[in-house]
Order: C-alpha cells, then sequence, then structure tokens
C-alpha cells in the first residue's frame, strides 16, 4: 500500500500539530469564518463608563479627601515581626532548595596578598575591635504586592568591608 506525496504532506502535517499542541508549543484553532469582534469600550479612557461601574458596586464618589501619608524609615520591625513574615516566605519559596549538607557556623575570614597585615578572624572577633557597625537596613521579599506586608527594617549589626580593609592595612 502505497500513499501519494500530498498526502503524506498533509498528514505528516496534522499529526506534526497534534504533536505541538500535546506539548503545549502550539494551538490548533477552528476556522470561523469572516467574524469580526465586537468593538469593546476602554473603561479606562471613559470616566462616564468608569464612574457607572464604580456606582454599581457599591463605591461612593468623595469629591475632597484630606489626610497625610507618611513614611519613616527609623521605624524598626521587631525580630518576631521579621522572623513572622520571612520564615514562611522562606519555608514556602526555598523549600524545593536542595540540601547542600552544609552547616553554618562561624566562618572565619581570611585577608592576605597585597596588604600590611594579613590576618584569619571570624567577623565576632573583628566586630570586638573598632569594625563593628549598626545600621537600619530594609528588608522586602521580591515578590511582596504593593501594600504588601513582606516588608521591615531591622537593625542589623556586622563589619563592613571597609573595616577589614583598614584592619588589613589596605
Amino acid at each position: 500500500m502505497t500513499m501519494k506525496a500530498s498526502t503524506a504532506k498533509a498528514s505528516g502535517a496534522v499529526f506534526g500539530a497534534i504533536a505541538l499542541a500535546g506539548m503545549g508549543v502550539a494551538s490548533v484553532t477552528p476556522y470561523a469564518g469572516d467574524a469580526v469582534a465586537a468593538p469593546v469600550a476602554d473603561e479606562a479612557a471613559s470616566p462616564l463608563l468608569a464612574r457607572q461601574a464604580a456606582a454599581s458596586a457599591g463605591v461612593q464618589s468623595v469629591s475632597n479627601v484630606e489626610g497625610s501619608f507618611s513614611y519613616d524609615q527609623g521605624s524598626l520591625s521587631s525580630t518576631s515581626y521579621i522572623a513572622e513574615v520571612f520564615n514562611k516566605a522562606a519555608a514556602s519559596l526555598c523549600a524545593s532548595l536542595p540540601d547542600y549538607g552544609i552547616v553554618q557556623g562561624s566562618p572565619r575570614v581570611t585577608v592576605d596578598g597585597d596588604v600590611d597585615n594579613a590576618f584569619e578572624a571570624t567577623v565576632d572577633e573583628m566586630a570586638e575591635g573598632k569594625g563593628a557597625k549598626t545600621l537600619v537596613m530594609a528588608c522586602a521579599c521580591a515578590s511582596n504586592v504593593p501594600g504588601g506586608g513582606a516588608i521591615a527594617n531591622a537593625e542589623v549589626s556586622g563589619v563592613s568591608l571597609e573595616a577589614i580593609a583598614q584592619m588589613a592595612g589596605a
């Protein structure tokens, strides 16, 4: 039994489209004839339509709104708040990461090379000297939505790279 070349091409195209559609790569859409889409009103472009839609949803219009908006970067989030918000996110977002088998301890920093004072120390040891610094830093989750709670100001202590360079005499 032999197949004509045109039939083979047509069936190959059909089977290829089915395979691609099954993989989510292509879609097969039925022919709708010469249908013309009806125009859709753009509510953002029409203030009257926007007001009518808001009124039907029970939204009340207020002509004069007064208030103040302020943001205080000096306010600190409590450790318990930060843990509550970010541990939930870390548990779900980071749970799929592999376990690398590394136990975090007190890592030592080695400073050597073209410096006057090569040394090795932990962050705690460097902080005991003149290297300790405390700053207020903002922390926000990259997936936080506007008005979302995954944002905090925290007081963070550590040793700056500038202090390490000074300790090494670089």
